[in-house]
């Protein structure tokens, strides 16, 4: 039986070594995923607790040589310590340099552990009793909201009297119009999507949209509140819940509508609204996980891994149309990764296998007869995942159709911002003119009883908030926009 000090110092090494980061990237994907109470405790056990029974297992089996087994367990935990501390810096690297840096990370590791031999076992027995926090707070951190699975028909909603209609407002992202349009530049391609084309015969379409910002979360903040953004806005994304009043949000709630949210990019607490997310199993977690962390560095597995979210976020757009979303009073807002790079997805919804991954990127610095290869090679994967969601965008509409629920639903499709394709604007790399592909957007508007037109309007996207109350007759706030619903 090992000793008490024993099992807290694998404890620690463990803990801070594998268990961190699976802790870690499982609490942070809360913003698309819910795990059930018995998949969060069987995560606990699979990647904490097992590991250290499995390894004190092998250290009783190894007999005289235990010391030399104990140094190689704290040697790997230091390393994969030394790793998660140097992983942001290691991201912006080239592939040559990644693996240097990971090899000197590696060595230092095992030269930290040889020279503090005489102390480490004490310090990994604190650690060992510190790294009981960590389990605690993933069992806690994910709290119980609303869930839509694969399918909406089995997700539940509450029911309020309210609005009469139905509000489906559906933002892609770095779905350029560019790409849906002809070669005549006035209509959307009917060949390639056929779905989009047919909505915006059906719908107001606002032909000259464009975004204020080429950033996903200041986009959306703008978009959301009808603002100019007036302060510095950088960091990764924010929560729905801390936007200012007035915002879209907080005027259909006001208005009497059950709003709901899913993003895998933007918060949503749940306090408020409500927050749609999948139901995963810890297998699921796990598997992601790992997969994550080997697509660092190998493509395919990457590939593999972020087509999962893809595919499926392409169910939740086959299935919104479907069930107890698509009843009156409900305002769902879905802001769709599904066109965002890394295209994994073939037109046929299956996953890409070129050696394109979100490794690779355009660079201006090519020659001009290799950029224009990789740029039409990459392109031509965007348009077929664009294709893939556009089947599913159409199967969306046929059910709202098919199930009388067309007759009162109010469906609004438009783009955080576009992408670009030539030297100065390199897929929204190195980004030197902001040229037009980047800021055109489509915005399409369909409601009962609107007759369907082409605006030319020059509509910004600061513009969407005052838009979407005057299309939905609610009364106008203060904003930076005004509507362009009227505007021919």
């Amino acid at each position: 039986m090992p000793r008490m000090s024993t099992i807290l110092a694998y404890s620690g090494a463990v803990g801070f070594a594998i268990s961190q980061s699976i802790y870690s990237y499982a609490v942070s994907s809360r913003f698309n995923m819910q795990l059930p109470e018995l998949d969060r405790i069987a995560v606990v056990l699979i990647v904490q607790v097992i590991p250290v029974a499995l390894l004190l297992a092998v250290r009783a089996a190894t007999g005289s040589r235990r010391r030399l087994f104990d140094a190689s367990v704290f040697a790997m935990s230091a390393v994969m310590v030394l790793l998660q501390i140097y992983m942001v810096a290691l991201k912006g690297l080239s592939s040559p340099s990644r693996m240097a840096a990971i090899v000197a990370v590696a060595v230092t590791g095992v030269a930290v552990v040889y020279a503090a031999r005489a102390h480490v076992q004490s310090y990994v027995v604190m650690l060992g009793v510190t790294s009981l926090v960590m389990p605690t707070y993933f069992l806690v951190a994910d709290t119980a909201t609303a869930v839509i699975a694969t399918a909406a028909r089995s997700a539940t909603v509450d029911a309020r009297q309210g609005p009469t209609n139905t509000v489906f407002v559906l933002v892609f992202d770095e779905l350029s119009l560019e790409i849906l349009l002809d070669p005549s530049h006035t209509r959307i391609d009917a060949t390639r999507f056929p779905n989009f084309a047919r909505f915006a015969a059906e719908s107001v379409w606002l032909r000259n949209a464009r975004a204020d910002y080429l950033q996903t979360n200041v986009s959306l903040r703008s978009v959301f509140t009808g603002t100019y953004e007036r302060v510095d806005a950088k960091g990764r994304t924010f929560d729905i819940e801390d936007l200012p009043p007035p915002n879209l949000f907080s005027e259909l709630a006001s208005n009497g509508y059950r709003v709901s949210f899913y993003s895998r990019y933007i918060g949503c607490r749940g306090a408020q609204y409500n927050c749609l997310r999948y139901s995963e199993t810890a297998p699921e977690v796990l598997y992601r996980f790992a997969n994550f962390q080997i697509g660092r560095y190998v493509p395919p597995s990457f590939r593999a891994i972020a087509a999962r979210p893809d595919l499926r976020e392409a169910q939740l757009l086959e299935n919104l149309g479907r069930g107890e979303f698509a009843r009156a009073g409900q305002a769902i807002i879905v802001h769709v990764l599904a066109t965002h790079y890394p295209y994994v997805v073939s037109r046929a919804g299956a996953v890409v296998t070129s050696t394109d991954t979100a490794f690779e990127f355009l660079n201006p610095g090519d020659p001009p007869e290799k950029f224009a290869a990789d740029a039409d090679r990459i392109k031509s994967k965007y348009v077929g995942e664009v294709e893939y969601v556009d089947a599913r965008f159409g199967m969306f509409v046929d059910d709202l159709k098919r199930t009388g629920n067309w007759d009162h639903a109010t469906v609004v499709v438009t783009a955080d911002h576009g992408t670009c394709w030539v030297p100065s604007c390199a897929g929204r790399n190195h980004i030197v003119v902001p040229v037009p592909s980047l800021l055109r957007v489509p915005l399409f508007i369909r409601t009962a009883g609107m007759k369907p037109r082409i605006s030319d309007a020059a509509y910004r996207h600061v513009d969407f908030f005052a838009t979407m109350l005057d299309a939905l007759g609610l009364p106008s706030r203060a904003s930076d926009g005004v509507s362009m619903m009227m505007v021919q």
